[in-house]
């Protein structure tokens, strides 16, 4: 079974690579509940992350942008691609969000996080169409049972 188009980084990866990668996430998921809980976050739990940023190098330029002149920012990233590359997004991602919108799903087979955007900040689910339909068929069918 062959990768979808954003997905062929994995077929690429080394068995280092993806070991990192793997490490990174569970670092990364421990980071988000403790952020998302308003938990205290120690020197010691963003290390692997931080790590992982050090070994960034950035090079800005001037570059036109529709006629104008804006400054650029490359990053370029020699080892550990894929697991420093999602290492920079997380950081740049909760050093802007506010932690009581980043959330779990609240359905207990589902592994994945979200920013909840909504203006009300109550979203349930990773996707409505997803998990929040099985949800709403569990109760469905959990009433329907009771009822018999």
């Amino acid at each position: 079974m062959g990768a979808r188009g954003g997905d062929r980084w994995f077929e690429q990866a080394t068995k280092v690579e993806l070991k990192s990668a793997w490490e990174t996430r569970a670092a990364l998921r421990e980071l988000f509940d403790k952020i998302s809980a308003g938990e205290a976050i120690s020197a010691r739990r963003l290390e692997p992350i931080d790590r992982l940023l050090g070994s960034v190098a950035i090079r800005e330029r001037l570059i036109l942008r529709d006629g104008h002149v804006a400054l650029a920012e490359e990053a370029r990233i020699e080892k550990d691609v894929v697991a420093t590359t999602v290492a920079r997004d997380f950081a740049q991602f909760v050093c802007e969000a506010e932690p009581a919108r980043m959330k779990r799903c609240a359905n207990p087979a589902c592994s994945m996080v979200f920013y909840d955007r909504g203006r009300n900040n109550i979203r349930r689910w990773c996707t409505m169409a997803i998990c929040g339909n099985r949800d709403k068929v569990a109760q469905y069918r959990a009433h329907k049972a009771r009822e018999k």
